[in-house]
């Protein structure tokens, strides 16, 4: 704004002289703008070097002091957040009222507290502000401390000790509750000057209040890695058990956070080691999550117990040592084993197996460890099962083999491996999809493993019972045209129908493949052949106006025009 129009905005730019000029008109001190903001608020906020002369010239001329602006916030509040302790203490000194809340509920008090302003936070607590007034949340200034670790409030607890012990017991909750958030640097020369009073007070103090979401100061010093606030609430009486609303206890927060040594201290000060939180989680599980083997070890032996969670993450997460120092005292079961596969981490499915499992155990679903490293790329895993005497033919009660679920993928390694090793290239599921449909059944490109299926006499006939779909059929209504071509190439029937009677070139033209209906037509696919829907290849391609696949069918059916579009 380079060109202040209106009273609010000289004031904001601190121009004394215009509001002189403004109140010798006689015009009201306390106007407002549209934002319902004082002559007063404006001062406050303005960014000259003379902010406290304008406020003082204001309020000498009898501006209020208390008067709210559209956010319910008074001038003191707005120089509270801004950190203007001149200006604070002048306002106050002149009967500001520090018990206002914005429409937030947001005091004085918890605006410099949120701001750091701890110059603010002093004067404002020794002279009786409420600490315990919370804003929309419910949260009170000791979550905001805890939260940001102002050390800084130390002093008002030195100073309060020394001038209030008389006063109400708010102040004393305030005061422990301002220390609680400040203490990370905590200077040998701090703990050694911390006064009888300040240790009196604390007795009294409820430091355990919950905002909203039922959040506790030592919860956000926790989760916000603030050893030593977490340290000095722990000490002076703070539950190291109370859950947040999403049931999560300071030890799991603090976890969560990879703050360890907060673990390790609120474990030693008998934190619950398997409190869970509501989405089963325990301290426990954040740990192997984060791959901290030291601190798992810590948990164990302190009787954190190992539930599925827990080795399901370290698995997954392949960390061989939480793994190994798991099953040191259990053994594992063929879920876990499944879920070793799904790893792909080859030394922990080597040390599983070595529980003497049997390779060929099933989950209640009928899945092997073989099927899933198969589904999963997973060579070298898939290798070591077969080793063990997997059966390479297993199948699931819907009859899917390991074959199955590697050439879906596309994984052609695999599909050699246990082709290989005697899987049968032409097993039928329950719906006679073959290992070669499946190949032929994907977008992506699997033309390498189609291609070597035939090579090892997958029947590219079979038909499914579902759709009456042969592997070619597939390829072209998912657009896989190399594995179409490949399929062609090695002699599949291409003048076959579906259920619905359509024939290749209906698959071929919906998919906009006019190199394909040129080698199907050259192959003597019918072109006007219609489906049950009385559809052509003809008529598809001329409503879909794929001219060039309209006049090649014409030419090779010199009568098709008339019989078809008529």
């Amino acid at each position: 704004m380079d060109n202040p129009k209106t009273i609010w905005e000289f004031a904001l730019y601190g121009d004394i002289p215009a509001v002189q000029d403004f109140l010798k008109t006689n015009r009201d001190v306390n106007s407002v703008d549209d934002h319902d903001n004082s002559l007063l608020h404006a001062a406050v906020l303005n960014k000259k070097i003379d902010r406290l002369k304008l406020v003082k010239f204001l309020v000498e001329n009898k501006s209020d002091v208390n008067l709210v602006n559209r956010n319910q916030r008074t001038p003191i509040c707005e120089a509270a957040l801004e950190g203007h302790i001149e200006v604070v203490k002048y306002i106050f000194d002149n009967n500001a009222d520090i018990t206002i809340a914005d429409s937030e509920s947001v005091t004085p008090l918890f605006a410099a507290v949120s701001g750091n302003h701890h110059r603010i936070v002093d004067l404002l607590a020794k002279n009786v502000a409420d600490v315990n007034i919370a804003d929309a949340q419910e949260i009170i200034p000791i979550h905001e401390a805890a939260l940001k670790e102002i050390w800084t409030l130390s002093k008002f607890c030195l100073t309060i000790t020394a001038t209030s012990m008389s006063k109400s017991e708010s102040v004393m909750d305030l005061s422990i509750t301002q220390l609680s958030r400040d203490i990370l640097p905590l200077s040998n020369t701090w703990q050694t000057t911390m006064s009888t009073g300040v240790t009196t007070m604390a007795k009294n103090v409820k430091i355990d209040v919950l905002s909203q979401d039922l959040v506790s100061p030592v919860f956000l010093a926790a989760q916000n890695g603030h050893f030593e606030v977490v340290k000095f609430l722990v000490e002076r009486g703070a539950s190291v058990d109370t859950a947040d609303d999403q049931g999560d206890a300071p030890v799991i927060a603090a976890a969560s956070g990879e703050h360890f040594g907060i673990v390790k201290y609120l474990v030693q000060k008998n934190a619950d080691v398997n409190s869970v939180n509501k989405r089963g989680l325990t301290t426990l599980a954040h740990v192997v999550a984060r791959n901290n083997t030291s601190m798992a070890k810590f948990l164990m032996e302190k009787g954190a117990l190992v539930n599925d969670i827990v080795i399901e993450v370290s698995i997954l997460n392949t960390n061989v040592e939480i793994v190994k120092l798991i099953f040191d005292n259990s053994k594992p079961n063929v879920g876990h084993l499944l879920v070793a596969a799904r790893s792909g981490c080859l030394d922990i499915v080597t040390h599983l197996l070595s529980f003497r499992f049997d390779p060929n155990s099933r989950n209640e679903n009928g899945l092997s460890p073989l099927h899933v490293a198969s589904t999963l790329s997973c060579l070298p895993v898939v290798e070591f099962i077969i080793k063990n005497d997997a059966d390479v033919n297993s199948a699931t009660p819907e009859g899917v083999t390991a074959l199955h679920g590697a050439s879906t993928n596309g994984y052609l390694d695999v599909v050699k491996a246990l082709v290989t090793n005697g899987a049968d290239v032409n097993v039928p599921d329950l719906n006679r999809v073959t290992p070669l449909y499946m190949a032929a059944d994907v977008k992506e490109e699997s033309s390498a493993v189609v291609k070597y299926l035939v090579e090892k006499k997958a029947r590219p006939d079979i038909v499914d019972t579902r759709y009456e779909h042969t592997p070619l059929m597939a390829a072209l209504m998912t657009g896989n045209v190399q594995s179409a071509k490949v399929l062609i190439e090695s002699g599949a029937d291409v003048k076959v129908l579906d259920l619905a009677g359509n024939n290749l070139l209906h698959f071929a033209i919906a998919i906009r493949e006019f190199d394909l209906v040129k080698v199907l037509v050259q192959r003597g696919v019918d072109g006007l052949g219609a489906n049950q829907s009385g559809q052509t290849q003809l008529w598809i391609a001329d409503q879909t106006k794929q001219d060039e696949i309209v006049n090649f069918i014409k030419e090779h059916h010199s009568n098709g025009c008339c019989c078809v579009l008529s």
